[in-house]
């Protein structure tokens, strides 16, 4: 009885998720129809469905999303879907060449502060791959030194035995480091809050209330740092060092 029990709940669970999974793929498919059709508004609509009805976090949801809103001149929402999609995929180029079209439009341009070439360095080769296909590596570089490990403590051959040591070493050393750089790449993205500004103009502020002394105006689409956070408000960092508090409603976390 307990197996029959157990069978019928897991065809239920096996048919239920057929329906999501076909569901999901429905309405990605009408999304991108719309879009095909000059429905743009439309069909970041239906991505934004997808978006809300689904836990899974997709690049090609992010970056369709943005092109849909930047097709249909919603330029913070082109940008912040195509930061999102970033964070996913930072390396693929398509993304990249829209995600610089979009800032072109953006009106605040700022100088960087610049920044340590060694601290440059590691951080550009840490972010060169997703904090996900650094962990994958690790897994996959761990699991390759179990088997060269294997080999070292069984083999006859002393150049087999010191070819499977050498590739213990290596797989260990690549293992650890991209468990590193994959943890590292976490920490610094939750560390690094980043926002996109919403309102079409908004002038930051030296305290966090409106009577406080006007610092600088920012305009919608400009990507910064959010370096605090209160209820109504967020202090704010631009790329070229200065600081200044907006309301919270004015900028959108990426």
């Amino acid at each position: 009885m307990a197996l029959k029990i157990r069978f019928f709940w897991m065809c239920f669970l096996g048919v239920l998720f057929a329906a999501f999974a076909q569901d999901y793929s429905s309405q990605l498919e009408e999304a991108k129809q719309l879009y095909d059709e000059g429905k743009y508004l439309a069909s970041a609509e239906k991505y934004e469905a997808v978006l809300d009805q689904s836990e899974k976090i997709s690049f090609e949801v992010y970056y369709n999303l943005g092109n849909a809103y930047f097709k249909a001149n919603k330029l913070p929402e082109a940008i912040l879907n195509y930061e999102r999609a970033k964070k996913i995929n930072p390396n693929n180029e398509d993304l990249l060449f829209n995600l610089e079209i979009a800032n072109q439009q953006v009106v605040d341009e700022f100088e960087k502060v610049p920044e340590l070439g060694i601290n440059k360095w590691y951080k550009s080769f840490v972010f060169s791959l997703s904090s996900n296909v650094w962990a994958y590596l690790s897994v996959f570089t761990f699991i390759a030194l179990l088997v060269a490990l294997a080999f070292f403590l069984t083999a006859k051959n002393i150049n087999t035995k010191k070819a499977a040591l050498s590739t213990t070493i290596v797989c260990l050393l690549i293992s650890g480091l991209a468990l590193l750089f994959a943890s590292t790449q976490k920490s610094m993205t939750l560390k690094n809050k980043e926002a996109i500004i919403f309102a079409p103009n908004v002038t930051a502020t030296s305290a966090p209330a409106e009577q406080s002394t006007s610092l600088f105006v920012l305009h919608e689409g400009t990507k910064v740092q959010v370096i605090e956070e209160q209820p109504n408000w967020v202090r704010i960092k631009i790329s070229d060092g200065n600081i200044g508090w907006l309301p919270a409603s004015d900028v959108e976390l990426i």
